[in-house]
C-alpha cells in the first residue's frame, strides 16, 4: 500500500505531526467594563418634546395646550397698549383728538409684518431652537418697550411717546410672526386647528387684560404705573414661551438672504390656484367684517345702554367667540378643513340678518342676548377654519414668510374692506345693510368651490371621516 496517499501530501515528511492547542484568553480581572455613553440631554429632551406634542391619532399633552394659551395672552396683550387703552391715556393727558385719531398708524406694523418675517425664517439666535429664541427675544424688547414708554410723558413727549408706541406694535407684531410659525411647525397636521383655537382664547384674555382690566386699574393708580404693570403682566408669555416643546426645523432654514425673501412667495405663487386662493382669503370673512364694524354704534343707537353693550356684547360676546372657536377645531379635526369652511361660511352667511330682531326699538335683552351669541358663534368658528387653512397651506420651510403674508391679507378684508361700513349702513338702512352683507358671502363661497377643486391636493387630510 502506498503510504503516499495516507500522508496528507507531504511526501519524504514521516514525523506526525500534532495539532497545537489554541490559547485561550485568561480574563484581567484588573480591567474595567467600558461604562454606556451618558445620554445626551440635548436628543433626551427633544425625545420627550416629540412625545408631549402627540400626534394625529393622539393628543398632545396638557403641557402644549398651556403653552398655547400662555402664548396667546402674550400676543394679544400688547394690542390695546397701543389701540384704545394707549388712547385712553392720551385722552386724560389733554391731547388733542386729532392726533389721536391719527393712532391707528402706530399698529401699521401689524399689517406690514411680512416685509421683515424672512429675516426670522432665515436667521436662528441664541442658543435655543429657531422659534422659541425668537419668541424671548421679542418678548423681552416688549418689556423694555412697555417699560420705556411707562417713563413718558405723552403730553409733554408726544413725538418720542408715539416712536415707542411704534416700536411696542413692531416687537409685538414680530412676536405674532414667530409665535404662529411656532404653532404650525410643532402641532401634528390634526391640531393645528385646536392650537389656534386655544391660541386664540388666549389672544383674547391678553385684550382683556390690557382692555378692561388697565381701565379698571387705572381708575386706582395713575397711567404710567398701569403700564408697568402690563410690562410685569408679559412674564405669562415668558413662562408659556419656557415651558412650550418644539421640532426643531431649523435645518430647513433658507441657506441665504436671497432665498429667504424671494423662495417663499414664488413656491406659493406655483401653487395651482394661487391667485384664487389669495382672493378666497380677503373676501371669505368680508361680510362678516363689515358687520362687525359697525355693531357698537348700532346697537347703541337701538337704545341699547352701555352696560347693557359692555355685558352681553363684550363678555357674552368674547366667550361665545372662545366657544366658536373650540368647535370649529373639533370640526375641523373631525370632518377635515374644505367641509368646515362650506359649512361655517353658510353658518356665517345666515347669522348676520340675525341684527334685524333687534330693530324694533323693544330693547329686549334676551333677543341682544341670541343674536350676539350665535353672531359670534359663527364667527368663531369661521375665524378657526380660516386660520387653519392658511397654516396648512404654508410651507415647513418658510411658515414665517408665508403665514405673516397670508394672515396680512386677513387684516385687508378686516380693515380696508370694511372701512365703508358705516357709508353703506347709512345709505342703505340698517335691515338692507345686514341683508347686503350676508349676500357678500357667496362670492367667498364661490371662490372656495374654485380653489377645492384646483388645491385638493395641497391640504392633505389624512385624518378626514366620511
Amino acid at each position: 500500500m502506498n503510504n503516499d496517499e495516507n500522508d496528507g501530501g507531504n511526501h519524504g515528511d514521516s514525523t506526525e505531526k500534532k495539532e497545537v492547542p489554541t490559547p485561550v484568553a485568561v480574563p484581567d480581572e484588573s480591567a474595567q467594563p467600558i461604562p454606556p455613553a451618558a445620554p445626551d440631554p440635548a436628543a433626551q429632551a427633544e425625545i420627550e418634546d416629540l412625545k408631549d406634542m402627540g400626534d394625529d391619532a393622539h393628543a398632545p399633552t396638557a403641557r402644549v395646550w398651556i403653552s398655547q394659551l400662555l402664548l396667546g395672552i402674550s400676543s394679544g396683550l400688547p394690542f390695546l397698549l397701543v389701540g384704545g387703552t394707549f388712547q385712553a391715556w392720551m385722552t386724560d393727558r389733554k391731547i388733542d383728538l386729532s392726533l389721536i385719531g391719527g393712532l391707528s398708524l402706530v399698529k401699521l406694523p401689524y399689517s406690514l409684518k411680512f416685509l421683515w418675517s424672512p429675516l426670522l425664517d432665515r436667521f436662528k439666535i441664541l442658543k435655543f431652537p429657531r422659534r422659541k429664541g425668537w419668541i424671548l427675544l421679542t418678548q423681552s424688547l416688549l418689556v423694555a418697550a412697555i417699560l420705556a414708554i411707562s417713563e413718558l410723558d405723552p403730553a409733554a413727549h408726544l413725538g418720542l411717546a408715539l416712536v415707542m408706541a411704534t416700536l411696542i406694535a413692531f416687537f409685538s407684531a414680530s412676536q405674532d410672526i414667530v409665535i404662529d410659525a411656532y404653532r404650525r411647525e410643532t402641532l401634528p397636521e390634526r391640531w393645528i386647528g385646536m392650537g389656534f383655537s386655544v391660541g386664540i382664547a388666549g389672544y383674547r384674555i391678553g385684550m382683556l387684560i390690557a382692555g378692561a382690566g388697565a381701565f379698571f386699574i387705572a381708575d386706582r393708580i395713575a397711567w404710567p404705573q398701569v403700564y408697568k404693570v402690563m410690562a410685569a403682566m408679559m412674564s405669562i408669555g415668558v413662562l408659556g414661551t419656557l415651558i412650550s416643546p418644539e421640532r426643531d426645523l431649523s435645518a430647513l432654514a433658507p441657506k441665504n438672504l436671497k432665498e429667504a425673501f424671494i423662495a417663499p412667495f414664488a413656491e406659493f405663487l406655483s401653487k395651482p390656484a394661487a391667485w384664487w386662493i389669495l382672493f378666497f382669503i380677503i373676501f371669505y370673512k368680508i361680510g362678516d367684517n363689515l358687520v362687525s364694524n359697525v355693531t357698537t354704534p348700532y346697537i347703541l343707537t337701538m337704545g341699547y345702554t352701555k352696560t347693557q353693550y359692555a355685558a352681553i356684547a363684550k363678555i357674552v360676546g368674547m366667550l361665545a367667540t372662545i366657544f366658536g372657536g373650540i368647535v370649529g377645531a373639533a370640526w375641523v379635526a373631525r370632518k377635515g378643513i374644505k367641509s368646515s369652511l362650506w359649512v361655517f361660511g353658510v353658518l356665517q352667511a345666515v347669522s348676520i340678518p340675525l341684527f334685524i330682531i333687534i330693530s324694533d326699538g323693544s330693547h329686549s335683552l334676551w333677543r341682544l342676548g341670541v343674536v350676539i351669541t350665535v353672531e359670534n358663534l359663527c364667527f368663531g368658528m369661521g375665524a378657526i377654519a380660516l386660520v387653519t387653512f392658511l397654516a396648512r397651506l404654508t410651507s415647513l420651510k418658510y411658515t414665517a414668510t408665508q403665514y405673516a403674508l397670508l394672515s396680512s391679507l386677513t387684516g385687508i378684508s378686516g380693515s380696508v374692506f370694511s372701512a365703508p361700513a358705516g357709508f353703506l349702513a347709512k345709505e342703505m338702512g340698517w335691515e338692507g345693510f345686514f341683508v347686503f352683507c350676508a349676500i357678500l358671502a357667496i362670492p367667498g363661497l364661490m371662490l372656495l368651490r374654485i380653489i377645492g377643486d384646483n388645491v385638493e391636493h395641497q391640504v392633505e387630510e389624512p385624518f378626514a371621516e366620511d
